[in-house]
């Protein structure tokens, strides 16, 4: 927006400033006088954490520090303190009511290991990234197999852990966090519980639910232009986020086309002049059912103006994604190609290591398995 349209990225920043002076339209007011970080005290713990995720990324976008150092304030003085430990780990419960006080739910563990993260990545203290790695480590744990952040799977855990394990990667340079990102991310958009006929699934009609895929999709999207992530992976991801893409397109396209048949349709009902008979070649004039039909297409005409500027906003996202493909697939072409040479001497090498491992397996007191000894393992030191 702020390349394209100053106005509109005006207006965007001056709602930005009225978020956060309405402190993110929270309903609590209870905690006010505590400081600038007040108003945004919750008895839920995610919705604080959803509101430090939102102050980080408008401190990003318009290098606005106070927004960063209220996400500090809120998540030092009521998200943290919060934290306890179970059988998992170290952990934080979704709200701070009596019969919340073991509820360790992923909704709320996995955008606070994000908030973490990123706080490490902009203040550069070490307590956020040990808290980031504690609260990585309990969603793990609380993972109910290696695919699943949660029990039903969702799409905005499943996306907000990959951030989350994909900051912890560039943080720490550690391969297995990136390793999980990519994992969880995939399962999104191929497993069994969390698509339907190859797309992602419905998870709900309610104004939490209807927002889901809109977490998920910008985290997929950072995964897949991440030079990082394993290549198999993000073009897995990248031909399936497309794919989602061109369904929305093709689904508003036969919205509008149905539309537009009710609207010819009608159109055809009062072009209909039967012969005045007696008077003939003249036709009567409109009937009262006909009449009755101006209103009938005044509506279709209000919706096809609707769906025409969905239409049009999602031709030019789905159209950013294809450049971003083409440009994402020249930059893989453009990568030099990994290359080997074996001279003879690590031939000859190998070859005795196989001639001994043989050796080791013959008679009953051979080695069954070989590939268990020291010998076997060249990538080590020895």
């Amino acid at each position: 927006i702020k390349d394209e349209d100053s106005a509109l990225a005006g207006k965007y920043l001056a709602c930005f400033q009225k978020w956060y002076e309405n402190d993110a339209n929270n309903y609590n007011n209870s905690r006010e006088s505590e400081g600038e970080y007040g108003g945004f005290f919750n008895d839920w713990t995610d919705d604080m954490a959803w509101i430090c995720l939102t102050l980080l990324r408008m401190t990003e976008f318009t290098g606005v520090e106070k927004y960063a150092s209220t996400a500090r304030d809120i998540y030092d003085n009521y998200i943290w303190t919060r934290s306890t430990r179970c059988d998992k780990g170290v952990c934080l419960p979704w709200t701070n009511h009596e019969e919340d006080k073991t509820n360790f739910n992923a909704c709320t563990n996995v955008p606070s290991c994000l908030v973490a993260a990123l706080l490490y990545r902009k203040f550069n203290e070490a307590k956020y990234l040990d808290n980031a790695k504690a609260l990585y480590d309990f969603n793990i744990n609380n993972m109910p197999d290696a695919d699943r952040v949660e029990e039903p799977p969702l799409s905005y855990t499943q996306g907000t852990f990959a951030e989350a394990s994909r900051i912890l990667y560039h943080i720490t340079g550690e391969r297995s966090y990136m390793s999980k990102a990519g994992q969880v991310i995939k399962y999104c958009l191929t497993g069994n519980r969390t698509t339907d006929s190859g797309l992602l699934r419905s998870e709900g009609e309610s104004m939490d639910q209807s927002i889901f895929k809109a977490v998920f999709v910008p985290y997929a999207v950072n995964f897949v232009l991440d030079s990082d992530a394993d290549a198999s992976i993000a073009r897995a991801v990248k031909e399936k986020l497309l794919q989602n893409a061109e369904a929305l397109l093709q689904s508003k396209e036969g919205e509008r086309a149905m539309v537009e048949q009710e609207l010819q349709e009608r159109v055809r009902i009062i072009c209909d002049h039967p012969a005045l008979i007696g008077l003939e070649p003249h036709t009567q004039n409109l009937s009262e059912s006909q009449r009755k039909t101006f209103a009938e297409i005044t509506e279709r005409l209000r919706q096809l103006q609707k769906i025409d500027r969905e239409l049009g906003n999602y031709i030019k996202e789905y159209q950013e994604a294809k450049d971003i493909e083409r440009s994402l697939d020249i930059k893989a072409t453009e990568l030099p190609q990994e290359t080997s040479s074996v001279d003879k001497e690590q031939i000859t090498t190998e070859m005795g290591s196989i001639r001994q491992m043989a050796k080791m397996t013959v008679g009953r007191q051979g080695n069954h398995f070989p590939i268990f000894t020291r010998e076997f393992f060249h990538c080590f030191d020895k």
